[in-house]
């Protein structure tokens, strides 16, 4: 089991990331709407970060291909895995762009650890 590592270094950098990465604006042809980072956490050899997302995202769902919610993709009965992957691999670019200002790079989508939504 990896430990974490707590140095001021990485504790300024959480404090920094929950503080400026709130409320970022993405809107792509399959993803719109919002996300903030509430948590992060570092390792020896990788990161996680936690992610809060607003917004819909562009699938087809029963034979119906449209704008919907995480939430009520869920509720209409899909699988939470999936809706999960999809939102992480649509979100991971905008998330390492603008988590690389921190110097915090954000490789794979295993490093998105948490989603919760909005």
């Amino acid at each position: 089991m990896a430990r974490m590592i707590s140095t001021p270094q990485t504790k300024g950098r959480k404090t920094l990331l929950k503080k400026f990465i709130k409320d970022i604006e993405v809107s792509n042809p399959k993803i719109k709407g919002t996300f903030s980072i509430s948590g992060y956490r570092q390792y020896f050899y990788y990161c996680e970060l936690d992610v809060e997302f607003k917004g819909e995202i562009w699938v087809r769902f029963n034979r119906t291909t449209g704008w919907f919610s995480p939430k009520d993709l869920i509720k209409k009965g899909a699988s939470k895995v999936r809706v999960n992957r999809m939102v992480r691999q649509k979100l991971l670019p905008e998330i390492s762009y603008n988590t690389l200002c921190f110097s915090v790079e954000v490789r794979c989508l295993t490093d998105i650890k948490k989603l919760n939504y909005i």
